[in-house]
């Protein structure tokens, strides 16, 4: 299945566009917290702080259990990522800034 990454700080607009691309045979792996857009890719995590544009990567190095993340259910303080290692409860906040 083909993926598409989707880059957007509303997060309905996300949930929105995640839904559509899905009926049409694409995969994502997008979530919003409100404060944060998670992607998941090949090597980890990427966290997008649309408020400064700042980027960060999270990888297996930093406690994710496994690549590629392939799903992602955010929350306030942890991000749930699923891999073919099985899932992952991120606790991304004691991993750094």
């Amino acid at each position: 299945m083909p993926r598409i990454l989707i880059v957007e700080d509303e997060p309905d607009i996300v949930l929105s566009l995640q839904e559509d691309l899905g009926r049409q045979g694409y995969e994502t792996a997008v979530a919003s917290d409100g404060e944060n857009v998670w992607v998941g890719t090949e090597s980890g995590l990427a966290r997008w702080r649309p408020a400064t544009g700042e980027w960060r990567s999270y990888g297996p190095q930093d406690g994710l259990g496994g690549v590629p993340v392939l799903h992602l259910l955010a929350e306030s303080d942890a991000v749930w990522a699923s891999s073919p290692a099985g899932v992952t409860r991120f606790a991304w906040r004691e991993a750094g800034p």
